[in-house]
């Protein structure tokens, strides 16, 4: 974050899959294993300014809940309604 200054910057993290998740039914899966953090901008893509930041969980489409599921593990709750992307 201290690289980008004042700059809007988007930056991905692509991983090789999504672990299991039992409690909500749902398997290990390679679709959408990623996060994207905009720092400096209001959106997935950087073109609206903003003094925060953003990280976006990407999750499939019909599997909304492994984005919450994913929050609930480091203390956080999801903001927001889903967006879709075409990332």
């Amino acid at each position: 974050m201290e690289a980008a200054g004042g700059e809007m910057v988007a930056a991905r993290w692509d991983f090789s899959s999504w672990p299991p998740v039992p409690e909500l039914g749902l398997g290990n899966t390679c679709r959408c294993a990623f996060i994207t953090v905009s720092l400096n901008a209001r959106s997935i893509y950087p073109e609206v300014p903003s003094a925060d930041h953003t990280l976006y969980i990407h999750a499939e489409q019909f599997h909304p809940e492994r984005a919450t599921w994913l929050a609930s593990q480091v203390g956080l709750k999801i903001l927001g309604e889903p967006q879709m992307s075409a990332l």
